[in-house]
């Protein structure tokens, strides 16, 4: 194992000196999947040892990097919000030196999508996305056919060996919600859809892994992605065929999208016909999927629903609602300041010793108003010079909404680096637009100049 180890780190040296962008990308994918991979029992977390090697990669080739001022731009939010997240935790005395750990590969992922995009402007984020978005479907799939439940089963935790958690009564321990999967195979579905209609589409065989990732969020059984993809779909279809002025367009698109759908239900029985799949397990998807969504909606519509239905659709509105509560029962330092990193769960303001799941609300407990505003006027003003400097809805931008909406869901994805990376790559290009624009506009009253008369 020694010698394996040593073998990978020569030729992974040998790739990261003449080669970077290939390790950004697996960077990137390891993040964006949420992978740590460990070798024969050592505990070495292969993402941030990787992410050392390609930051120390940037900062040694910073020649490499001419103009790419990464604490001039408005990037360098991000970093600070970090700070002032560390600075929170450590004043409620909550710090654990894991979180440090989570906020220094934070920055380093920042910089790294900040300068590779700035001087690259290679597609290395959204490749990363589509490779994270084909192991998520294929994890799926394995534990659809290996273990025909949840929590979900790692394809790279059986091909390593790597041993999964067990509880006290010897039953697998969810470290990832299965809901975290769909997430990921839908922004991959979104990136394609957004560049066909923008005609950007590096291939057009791209558009066969839209049933995929389909089917991955319909296997993942995520309400939160699942109202993503329609909410991000509706808009980019009904703004293309505004803004080209084309019904045709529409009806090809909605065609296509029809047919998706039917692929991905077909799909869905063959692979339940072919797995062989527990009546039990198929009844849970079904209640996930179907019966949940529409008894929370004959609730609100004043109807009559099925009470059992209600399960964690119910439970999360009542839990946000709780949280909400329990934010205006702290003091007022607090309420401005927050609580700190996984203070909520640590306090158990919820009652459950589970947080909020509520994104924005996380935000809001545990960063207070100061660091809520921060973020959402940041994010704001970002996404709005991106729109404003690109001549087409971009795909960073396509995605981020994505992650946006199903986070309204979950907790502290839009803390994390899986959020981090899109901001960044997402500033850099304001960056590296603003500086096309400033040398066409330098070169412009050049030659004005030199046509005045002398």
């Amino acid at each position: 194992m020694i010698v394996l180890l040593l073998i990978f780190a020569i030729l992974g040296g040998w790739v990261l000196f003449k080669y970077p962008t290939v390790v950004v990308v697996v960077f990137f994918t390891l993040t964006i999947a949420d992978i740590n991979l460990t070798f024969g029992g050592f505990p070495v977390n292969m993402r941030a040892l990787i992410g050392l090697a390609i930051f120390a990669r940037t900062v040694v080739s910073m020649k490499d990097f001419k103009g790419a001022h990464f604490f001039q731009s408005t990037v360098v939010f991000i970093p600070c919000f970090i700070i002032y997240s560390l600075l929170t935790t450590e004043f409620n005395d909550i710090m654990t030196f894991e979180y440090v750990k989570t906020c220094a590969l934070s920055f380093i992922t920042v910089f790294v999508a900040y300068h590779y995009y700035f001087t690259r402007r290679t597609d290395l984020l959204k490749i990363s996305i589509l490779i994270s978005g084909l192991i998520c479907f294929a994890d799926l799939v394995y534990t659809y056919a290996h273990a025909g439940e949840f929590p979900v089963e790692r394809v790279y935790h059986a091909l390593l060996g790597m041993e999964t958690e067990l509880d006290e009564n010897g039953r697998r321990i969810e470290t990832i919600n299965h809901g975290f999967y769909g997430c990921i195979t839908g922004m991959a579905f979104v990136i394609i859809l957004n560049d066909y209609l923008n005609k950007d589409l590096w291939n057009r065989f791209l558009l066969a892994l839209l049933p995929v990732f389909g089917l991955g969020i319909v296997l993942s059984t995520s309400r939160s992605a699942i109202l993503s993809l329609i909410c991000i779909c509706g808009f980019l279809i009904v703004r293309k065929s505004i803004e080209e002025k084309s019904t045709g367009r529409l009806i090809r698109t909605v065609i296509i999208g029809a047919g998706i759908v039917i692929g991905v239900l077909v799909a869905f029985a063959w692979v339940s016909a072919v797995l062989d799949l527990k009546s039990e397990f198929l009844e849970y998807v079904s209640l996930r999927l179907v019966d949940e969504p529409i008894a929370v909606m004959r609730k609100h519509l004043g109807l009559n629903y099925n009470a059992g239905s209600l399960e964690a659709l119910d439970w999360r509105e009542e839990a946000s609602s709780d949280a909400f509560g329990a934010y205006l029962s702290l003091k007022f330092p607090e309420q401005l300041f927050g609580i700190g990193y996984w203070g909520f769960v640590i306090r158990d303001l919820g009652h459950t010793n589970l947080p909020p799941h509520n994104g924005p609300l996380t935000i809001l407990i545990e960063f207070g108003l100061v660091g809520l505003v921060a973020y959402v006027l940041f994010s704001f003003f970002l996404i709005r010079s991106n729109l404003r400097l690109n001549d087409k809805f971009p795909s960073m931008v396509v995605s981020l909404f994505f992650l946006y909406i199903y986070c309204f869901g979950q907790n502290h994805q839009l803390v994390e680096s899986i959020t981090y990376v899109f901001l960044a790559t997402i500033a850099a290009e304001n960056d590296l637009l603003r500086k096309h624009v400033s040398a066409a506009m330098l070169s412009m009253r050049e030659r004005l100049a030199q046509l005045k008369p002398q």
